[in-house]
């Protein structure tokens, strides 16, 4: 990434000259699906916490691609010349009087209110926010405002005091910021390594319940050498912070549940003594590949959620592995993480993942290895240190019914091998229960039931006998009226 000025070189008269082009700053929007847009390319932003200017570089190496706020007495120009000098991106805290410096700045991503306006020593309500959002919107447009709340909002804990038992602040909380955030550390804050399980509960009910997945979200993850000031881990030692696993594990279950960035909280104050940035090199080397990881499958993370009906089952009873599925570039992408520490579970299980119409290998993003499966379904190992796989395989072949346009799809077309692939269908709400197969000359062939909005055909008749290449006819009805699709098998 390069920033600044770029100097254009024009012969004129015989005469060399040198003359500087003005580089405008990248442009912040927001996708289909909540992810960030920089000059209209995905991005996933990987961010920390209150570093001075002078650790930009070294964090820069761990894979941090955005830094929020100024950990020293920098200003916002000091701030985003000190991201540029290492081509990444900064979020400086909200100042009006600074904004004429930066607003034009090539790294400069966005503004950060500041921090837990919901804490009960804030007690900064939504329309004070919005307030100050408004006054941001004014005189910068072009960057997005990061807001980050507390877990108040969470049911797993419980309301701020000054809430009075109402969580309807957190309705609106999201309404007046571009991103919402929260930081929830079970280990670091709570001393609780069971509780890491929250993590992904707390990210799923941010998105679903209080943005109705409608505003772009992140999470900051405990990333520290210690715990916090209010605990201690006896059992841990001195360095009784989170385990790289458990962060590793944070990470993904926080992705998987929604969150569009994620950022990392690395203070503590018994370091001995305070520090911005308390790791150790375990947790280093987890930073840089971990954060290696999101950069290289920003395409995917920032894809569609899959239709595709997959289905993960461990093998542990008390365990529980989570899961996302993402289409990218005609590949089907898995995410999936064993949740660790949950009380009674194994350290290590097995877990059979099914993927409707699945076809040939699956290959396990970068771990070098591959996985032949077994039909529509393969297995794989979940253990404690390495909690979290990516797969990527062909989907194989979905078709959709459009009712919002009135019309149906295009034409969807699979390969028809000896064996037969599946179809998979995926139906809005409202349609009718089943879906029919019909011959071109309109021979009613198969008959199947749809469950919770997806159903899979096998390419057989009702007799069980595989079809031949041809175009076929899947037909549905509902409140809008009758769908047809036509199918097309081929050799």
């Amino acid at each position: 990434m390069r920033f600044g000025f770029r100097h254009s070189l024009l012969l004129l008269s015989g005469l060399l000259l040198i003359v500087p082009v003005a580089v405008f700053c990248a442009s912040v929007t927001f996708g289909p699906n909540n992810e960030v847009l920089v000059d209209g390319k995905q991005f996933f932003p990987i961010m920390t916490w209150l570093q001075n200017a002078s650790r930009i570089a070294i964090e820069k190496g761990y894979g941090i691609n955005t830094f929020v706020g100024q950990g020293d007495n920098s200003t916002s120009l000091d701030y985003c010349n000190a991201a540029q000098a290492q081509g990444v991106y900064a979020v400086p805290s909200w100042n009006a009087g600074e904004v004429a410096s930066v607003k034009s700045h090539p790294a400069m991503l966005g503004w950060v209110f500041g921090d837990e306006p919901d804490l009960s020593s804030n007690k900064v309500t939504p329309s004070a926010i919005r307030l100050e959002y408004d006054s941001i919107k004014v005189v910068d447009q072009a960057h997005p405002a990061f807001l980050t709340i507390t877990t108040g909002f969470y049911s797993g804990d419980g309301l701020p005091a000054w809430m009075n038992g109402s969580d309807s602040m957190y309705y609106s909380y999201p309404k007046y910021t571009d991103l919402i955030g929260f930081d929830y550390y079970p280990v670091y804050g709570w001393c609780r390594p069971d509780w890491v399980y929250k993590v992904g509960d707390s990210q799923n009910e941010l998105v679903t319940k209080y943005t109705s997945n409608r505003k772009s979200t992140f999470q900051w993850i405990e990333c520290v050498n210690t715990s916090g000031q209010w605990c201690s881990i006896p059992s841990r030692g001195a360095d009784d912070g989170p385990y790289p696993c458990e962060i590793t594990d944070e990470v993904w279950l926080a992705i998987i549940n929604g969150a569009n960035a994620i950022g990392y909280f690395t203070h503590s104050w018994k370091c001995p003594g305070y520090s911005q940035c308390c790791i150790s090199d375990s947790q280093i080397a987890m930073l840089k590949q971990v954060n290696g990881r999101i950069t290289a499958l920003t395409g995917p993370l920032c894809s569609p959620d899959s239709k595709i009906a997959v289905t993960v089952q461990g093998s542990d009873t008390k365990g529980k592995i989570e899961f996302c599925a993402k289409e990218s570039d005609g590949k089907l992408y898995v995410i999936a993480a064993s949740i660790i520490n949950l009380a009674g579970a194994l350290d290590t299980q097995q877990a059979t993942i099914t993927v409707p119409g699945l076809q040939g290998t699956v290959t396990v993003f970068d771990e070098n290895r591959t996985i032949t499966p077994a039909g529509s379904s393969f297995s794989d190992k979940f253990v404690k240190t390495d909690p979290a796989h990516v797969y990527i395989m062909n989907p194989g072949l979905a078709v959709g019914f459009d009712k919002t346009a009135g019309d149906v799809s295009p034409s969807s077309r699979v390969k028809y091998a000896g064996h037969g692939p599946a179809v998979n269908f995926f139906l809005p709400l409202g349609f009718s229960r089943e879906i029919k197969i019909y011959s071109c000359s309109g021979v009613l062939l198969r008959t199947i039931a749809v469950n919770t909005g997806a159903a899979v055909w096998d390419c057989a008749d009702s007799k069980g006998t595989k079809l031949g290449a041809g175009v076929y006819y899947a037909a549905v009805s509902g409140s809008a009226g009758a769908f047809v699709v036509p199918v097309l098998l081929q050799r």
